[in-house]
């Protein structure tokens, strides 16, 4: 029964050995298989196979610190990537007291992440603590790419206080003499944009933002480039330089998933395209906006964004022919404006060159009966040129609408002429006809509208005038500047 008993101890042994081996090498499995996707930059996110993995490595943390560290590194991970960061930065500190004095990049890479968290809940002191901590892992561990990455989120984190601009500069610096492959000297130009950005130097950052997207990323990276260019539009667009913000538009369009990249692309396409008074284009990036978001507020934004515009080109439309029909008034009227100045000024051209015309004659001729006819003559054609100088608008004043003030301005200025046509049986209507056709400044039109006589009846009226004044219309003004 001795040996009965022995033997059953043993196999006892052999069973729990053989399990032991094979719990732990199977959690020494997921700990590879996570290493694995983490060289592909590819997260492992099997969260239940870590939270097994560690609770078996946890029974024998003695002799598998190593392997715990990491369990710990990539469970907090998958929490990060939930965005359970609290439960995240637990795990991070469990795996860094598991880790230290041992793998100096994954305790670099620990407590980056931890300061990554810190720094998202605006703990900037213990974001800095930990990024100092992690930079002085990634040196020892000689992780110059990883050790530049920390450089530029410590830089980050400083800037957010303008008493550290001076540290900024001098991180940023290290970051820019380090050697580093062309991915990360894009990186760097990133950050280096998005600090003179924060800092409100618009143009600075321009200088940099351009030069990032000119350096490659790395295949898995798809939206770090459609990232600069949306970068390099949002900074177009905050210096006025609106002519440069489309392209980079356009290239987030196409090339881009982000939602919120492409919202932002659509709106800056849409306004460009209203302000170059293309509604229809405006119309259709507003279209892709709403087709292109799952986000019920930005649709929602979206269509209204489209009704807008809708309502938009309707109004430019009732105003571009409003604007029409009053360009066309205008016109109108300053042709008629014009007629009726070019038509006043024709008429005291007209009796100018009358005057100039017989000053002419009189210098001339040496008949001194001619003479004497074209001194009287001129007299009277000066006298009509001062009363009409005088009187610019003599129609259209009381003196010629009141038949007593007429009467009176008229023979004040020309005492023989009413008179004169009272005797020859002339009416007040045809004696105003006569003082019109006197002046020579208005057409049979006119002279009947301030007469109040149809236009038709007109020349019918002046024939009838001349036959009492026994002349003809042709010589009746003639006669009339004789009489004066």
């Amino acid at each position: 029964m001795k040996y009965i008993g022995n033997i059953l101890i043993a196999i006892t042994g052999l069973i729990f050995c053989s399990c032991h081996y094979e719990t732990t090498d199977r959690a020494a499995g997921i700990i590879v298989r996570a290493d694995s996707a983490d060289m592909l930059s590819i997260p492992y996110c099997d969260k239940h196979e870590l939270e097994y993995a560690v609770s078996i490595l946890e029974q024998h943390r003695i002799t598998q610190r190593a392997l715990l560290a990491k369990a710990y590194y990539y469970l907090a991970r998958c929490h990060s990537n939930n965005r359970q960061d609290l439960k995240a930065t637990e795990f991070y500190l469990k795996a860094a007291d598991y880790n230290r004095d041992r793998d100096k990049i994954l305790q670099g890479r620990i407590y980056s992440n931890i300061a990554y968290i810190c720094g998202l809940y605006g703990e900037n002191d213990m974001a800095v603590k930990y990024f100092h901590l992690a930079g002085g892992d990634y040196l020892q561990g000689r992780d110059t790419t990883r050790y530049v990455g920390n450089l530029i989120e410590l830089a980050r984190i400083y800037n957010r206080d303008k008493a550290c601009y001076a540290i900024v500069d001098s991180l940023m610096l290290k970051a820019l003499r380090a050697e580093v492959d062309s991915t990360l000297q894009g990186r760097i130009a990133d950050t280096y944009s998005i600090i003179y950005d924060e800092r409100g130097e618009t143009y600075k950052a321009l200088v940099y933002a351009q030069r990032a997207v000119s350096y490659p990323v790395k295949s898995g990276e798809t939206e770090l480039l459609p990232y600069r260019h949306f970068h390099l539009a949002q900074l177009f667009a905050k210096a006025d330089l609106t002519d440069s913000v489309k392209p980079h538009a356009l290239y987030v369009v196409e090339h881009s998933s982000n939602p919120y990249y492409l919202k932002t692309a659509y709106q800056q396409l849409a306004a460009l395209s209203k302000r170059d008074s293309k509604l229809s284009e405006a119309l259709q990036y507003t279209h892709g906006q709403v087709s292109n978001t799952e986000n019920a507020g930005w649709r929602s934004e979206a269509l209204q964004e489209c009704i807008n515009t809708i309502n938009e080109w309707e109004e430019r439309k009732i105003s571009r022919q409003r604007i029409i029909l009053i360009a066309g008034i205008i016109i109108l009227l300053l042709a008629v404006l014009s007629a009726v100045i070019w038509h006043k000024h024709h008429k005291e051209k007209v009796l100018r060159n009358q005057i100039d015309i017989l000053q002419e004659r009189l210098e001339k001729t040496t008949d001194s009966y001619e003479r004497k006819q074209i001194n009287r003559q001129l007299r009277n054609l000066q006298r009509i040129n001062e009363f009409c100088t005088e009187n610019p608008e003599f129609c259209n004043t009381e003196k010629w609408k009141n038949n007593s003030l007429f009467s009176t301005t008229i023979n004040a200025a020309f005492p023989r002429l009413l008179p004169y046509l009272e005797d020859q049986g002339l009416n007040l209507t045809e004696q105003r006809i006569c003082v019109l056709v006197l002046f020579d400044r208005y057409s049979n039109s006119e002279i009947a509208e301030f007469c109040y006589i149809s236009p038709t009846s007109m020349s019918k009226t002046k024939s009838r005038i001349a036959s009492k004044l026994n002349t003809t219309t042709g010589r009746l003004r003639q006669l009339l500047i004789g009489i004066i």
